[in-house]
């Protein structure tokens, strides 16, 4: 093996490192943002509505 080829690979070795470092990174930021919306999103749904009255709204009237 000559010494530029050798050096050459090691180049694109530490590249390649470098490159899948900087994936991961990108990577978890996309999904932080991801959860930050999604709080947001569940933020702005309303509560369900409390019954007042247990029996209200059971019973519904076919014969009208």
């Amino acid at each position: 093996m000559e010494i530029g080829s050798a050096a050459r690979f090691a180049s694109d070795n530490a590249m390649a490192k470098v490159q899948g470092s900087v994936a991961i990174t990108m990577h978890k930021k996309i999904l932080d943002i991801a959860e930050a919306n999604m709080q947001q999103l569940l933020a702005a749904v309303p509560a369900a509505p409390t019954a007042v009255d247990a029996g209200k709204g059971n019973i519904v009237n076919t014969t009208a």
